[in-house]
């Protein structure tokens, strides 16, 4: 048997400050580039190219192939039938469906996927996709009659819970959300003397959460026409111009004009303003931190970082070993002082990487008043978040 030799492709090296390992790229027109740290041995990035020889020869084949043209497909769901699309991408390495904020289906696949693999992994999603689009499920997997809600007395003060069935389930789960509703998660066996029971057993702390003040109650956000949301000190609200061709987005002032088309189900249009919400927020998050980040990297004397805005329910901001920035869309709905707070403590991070005393003496020399602004964050957070969840 003869083996076949690899031959070495031709390739350039990147070399980079934030790098800490080597990574192979072939970029669209085949070229093979090799990403390393600022210090690195030559013989070894051509070891690891020799590696990684068959996987960038097959590369280059795919990136030499003509691309697949996209197909137009359709799904029946009840009565009616959804159309969607199929886009082939070269670097994509999953499948994704897609619906965007104007109801239309679209399926990413990656090089070589096969429509008839991708017309059955829509098959199996159109229980999902009647939910999304339309609010309600086909009748298929999802039922309403798997959730119910209950409540349970203790020190005079009655608790309302929400139950809901899930297979992924193993045991009961009880969450005190943000805005201090009780939801429980339950396996599909459980009874409902069973949630209770468990429930029961936690009162004590369930009821130290629903009814503490030393936090603030959070506002349930409806993502409706006219409702407003906290806005660096100030408010943005939702105003909603019906009957258009197409989605359209735009802040004007202290409002948020989203254009829609007529004739939509209420859910669909919650999840368009939902989404228009979060696009604003993402923008005006990092508008409004940058200044600040650039501001407090001479306070500390370090060198501003990359930042980037994301969505995270858990965290305000966090600063990551790559030396890189992170922020929650939901920042610009803070008070300056509260904001020029998180901005303050993630770049400080870059002098102390844990929260030790020295880390709070740093912050200190920069923002003496930094413990009353953490406090007053940590209680009132709740009025700053979009999602209960």
């Amino acid at each position: 048997m003869t083996l076949k030799k690899m031959t070495i492709p031709i390739y350039t090296i990147e070399p980079s400050a934030r790098r800490r390992v080597m990574t192979v790229v072939v970029k669209p027109s085949g070229a093979v580039c090799v990403r390393v740290p600022l210090i690195y041995d030559p013989a070894e990035v051509h070891r690891f190219v020799l590696r990684s020889a068959g996987w960038i020869e097959q590369q280059q084949l795919i990136a030499r192939s003509p691309p697949e043209k996209p197909q137009n497909l359709s799904v029946r769901i009840g009565d009616r039938n959804y159309p969607y699309t199929i886009n082939w991408k070269r670097t994509r390495k999953t499948r994704t469906i897609i619906i965007h904020p104007d109801g239309r289906i679209e399926v990413r696949a990656p090089h070589g996927a096969t429509i008839e693999s991708l017309v059955a992994a829509v098959e199996k999603r159109k229980d999902w996709i009647q939910k999304t689009i339309v609010g309600q499920p086909t009748g298929g997997d999802l039922k309403t009659s798997d959730s119910y809600r209950d409540s349970i007395v203790w020190k005079g003060e009655t608790f309302h819970y929400s139950v809901s069935y899930g297979p992924p389930a193993s045991k009961i789960y009880i969450k005190i959300l943000i805005d201090r509703s009780i939801e429980v998660v339950s396996p599909p066996g459980a009874s409902p003397a069973a949630v209770k029971r468990a429930i029961e057993t936690k009162v004590e702390k369930i009821y130290e959460q629903v009814f503490s003040k030393a936090r603030a109650v959070a506002v349930r956000r409806t993502f409706c026409d006219g409702e407003t949301y906290p806005f660096l000190g100030g408010t943005l609200t939702i105003r909603i111009s019906r009957g258009k061709n197409k989605i359209t987005l735009a802040r004007e002032g202290q409002y948020i004009t989203l254009g829609i088309a007529d004739g939509l189900s209420l859910a669909h249009e919650q999840k368009i303003i939902r989404r228009a919400v979060e696009l604003t927020f993402k923008h005006e998050t990092y508008n409004a931190v940058m200044p600040r980040v650039i501001h407090y990297s001479a306070a500390f004397g370090v060198v501003v970082p990359p930042v980037a805005v994301r969505k995270n329910k858990k965290q305000w901001g966090c600063c990551t070993n790559q030396q890189r920035l992170f922020f929650s869309i939901e920042v610009c709905m803070l008070p300056p002082r509260l904001l020029d707070y998180i901005v303050a403590h993630e770049v400080c991070h870059f002098l102390v990487m844990e929260h030790s005393d020295l880390f709070w003496e740093a912050l200190r020399v920069v923002m003496p008043d930094f413990s009353d602004r953490k406090e007053e964050l940590k209680r009132d957070t709740p009025l700053y978040r979009l999602f209960c969840g």
